[in-house]
């Protein structure tokens, strides 16, 4: 299933409640933008760092290092995140 954006709206929105915070200063959120890799890959040009969390198939993340290293600068920083539970619009 495809992370859309309003799973991503969903994810800092719990973010923003979660105990303990996720962020040390609440108004930092307004410096994440989420996304996905298949609507947004083009922002990927323009930051500075990318957390990486797909599901653990090595094709699928093969995939997206080499869309990846094709498009950010080589200063990026790519950050993975391994076995992260996402959850859905409907929970």
């Amino acid at each position: 299933m495809p992370i859309t954006e309003q799973h991503c709206r969903i994810g800092l929105a719990k973010l923003l409640k979660a105990e303990p915070a996720a962020f040390m200063h609440r108004n930092n959120a307004r410096l994440v933008t989420s996304g996905n890799n298949e609507d947004h890959l083009e922002w990927m040009k323009e930051v500075d760092w990318v957390i990486e969390a797909v599901i653990e198939d090595p094709a699928i993340k093969q995939a997206l290092y080499q869309k990846l290293d094709n498009i950010c600068r080589p200063d990026t920083l790519i950050h993975r995140i391994r076995h992260i539970a996402v959850e859905t619009a409907n929970s």
